[in-house]
């Protein structure tokens, strides 16, 4: 591989995302650092959702996949359509129930239509899962450059280059918030684009094509991680679109609601084809016996591509990508975080001394989870089981979103209770049993719970919540008063 053609792109990519970053910036509200409501065309939503989901550490993940488990990748990339067209479904719906609720993030919402101990139940949890995930793409970062090294005549360059990417995530995503991280997602998704449409020509005549066709049947069955695993990423993997803080982010984001529905659909689609890309690459890993299934996509680049320069190029493509992921992780690690963290601060956020410190702690936290991040990665031992792990915390609150949108299923006691008790039972699932297997029984164990809190027991009397969104104040009532003005306690 050709040094500078590899720090020349990486470089390259790291001043034109920070350029991006710091033209127009403007004065940034939290509101923009968080939300940024209605502010970016359906096009741009669709460009950042790709980004989100195929940037950062997917290349190794999924082609991790290929390789141990073969068209499992495929199965979660279709589970991905799904999930995106569900939300596409849903994002008028959920775009009017937050215009009704003057909410400009998802955690106002579930204050509002549950409680506070709900919302910050859902901050700790969701906090801990963007967090694991901002830990993967470390571990990716630090895959890449400990084997760029083996190909590389001067070996400090891509620890250098490591570095340097680490510092470019303290300036943008932490100081442009939402706002430039959308913004930043385009060029990144168009470099990545580039960077797989020449690696797939160049595959499709390196690949031993009848080896690929003999790889063990449980390969191309899908159930090589168990057939529980497969069944449930088609159960609950696309109800985690619905769970996920960046998704609804977007959603509110987006000038319209039909613009929205397109941008998601699209996005679906093409990271279909992206999982599809990079399980083949996995599986043809595989059949070229490549030792480690950590370094298959790696791998593969290598042995297809021998022009030095080229090869230079795209692996310096894919190290540069993985702050399209990194990005939006440090920005919902920070926002969540900061409403445990400055509660009183949270509840009056539409005066402007509440939103200039939000924004200076979101900041904060957001500078401490990089470096936390980069510690975790160390000791991260299997990139998979990582990013596994840290869905399954987000979709223990699946039952709990179903209750915003129906009234029947709506209990403050079993949103707060499954989503503790889902915790309890992924805890020791995921570090004692299966990592993989572990998000299905946590799930299941949230479902149940959620469903006998509301079947056996009846829901307390809450205080009013008053809460100050970006425009209005809005009291949030206990209860609903009968039109006579009596409250919904019985007369003796």
């Amino acid at each position: 591989m050709h040094d500078w053609a590899f720090a020349g792109i990486v470089l390259i990519t790291l001043i034109v995302t920070n350029l991006v970053a710091f033209i127009r910036r403007g004065k940034v509200s939290f509101d923009i650092y968080a939300s940024d409501p209605g502010y970016h065309a359906s096009w741009a939503i669709g460009f950042s959702m790709v980004g989100t989901i195929v940037g950062g550490g997917m290349f190794l993940a999924v082609g991790q996949m290929g390789y141990e488990a073969g068209l499992t990748g495929c199965a979660i990339g279709l589970a991905t359509l799904m999930g995106l067209v569900l939300v596409a479904v849903f994002a008028p719906r959920f775009r009017a129930i937050m215009q009704e609720n003057n909410c400009s993030t998802l955690i106002q919402l579930l204050e509002k239509r549950f409680s506070r101990r709900v919302a910050i139940s859902y901050c700790l949890i969701g906090g801990a899962m963007y967090f694991f995930l901002l830990a993967g793409q470390f571990v990716a970062l630090y895959v890449f450059a400990q084997y760029a090294e083996q190909l590389v005549a001067y070996k400090w360059l891509p620890w250098a280059l490591t570095g340097l990417a680490g510092v470019s995530m303290l300036f943008y995503p932490v100081i442009g918030g939402l706002r430039k991280d959308i913004s930043t997602d385009i060029f990144q998704v168009v470099l990545i684009v580039a960077g797989v449409a020449v690696l797939g020509y160049a595959v499709v005549g390196y690949a031993d094509k009848a080896a690929v066709v003999l790889l063990p049947a449980k390969l191309y069955s899908g159930t090589a991680y168990g057939v529980p695993f497969l069944i449930a990423v088609f159960i609950f993997g696309p109800g985690l679109f619905l769970v996920r803080m960046d998704v609804w982010q977007r959603i509110i984001a987006a000038k319209s609601s039909g613009g929205v529905s397109i941008a998601m659909v699209s996005a679906g689609l093409v990271s279909l084809c992206f999982y599809a890309f990079f399980t083949a690459i996995g599986m043809v890993g595989q059949a070229t016996n490549v030792v480690s299934a950590k370094e298959a996509t790696l791998a593969v680049i290598r042995g297809a591509i021998a022009d030095p320069y080229v090869l230079g190029l795209i692996v310096g493509a894919f190290f540069a990508c993985v702050l399209s992921s990194a990005d939006t992780f440090i920005n919902n690690v920070s926002v969540m975080l900061v409403r445990p963290l400055r509660g009183k601060a949270w509840r009056t956020q539409g005066e402007r001394t509440s939103q200039t410190q939000l924004l200076v702690w979101s900041r904060a936290i957001a500078v401490l989870s990089v470096f936390g991040a980069g510690l975790i990665a160390f000791s991260a031992s299997d990139f998979v089981d990582l990013i596994a792990g840290a869905f399954t915390l987000l979709l223990i609150f699946l039952p709990t979103m179903l209750g915003i949108m129906v009234e029947q299923w709506r209990s403050e006691r079993a949103a707060f209770w499954s989503a503790w008790i889902g915790v309890a039972v992924f805890v020791p699932s995921f570090f004692a049993w299966n990592p993989k297997g572990a998000f299905v029984v946590s799930v299941i164990a949230a479902f149940l719970a959620f469903a006998a809190v509301c079947r056996w027991f009846r829901e307390p009397k809450t205080e009013p919540i008053v809460l100050q969104g970006a425009f209005e104040t809005v009291c949030v009532p206990a209860e609903p008063e009968r039109p006579d003005g009596e409250t919904g306690k019985k007369q003796s």
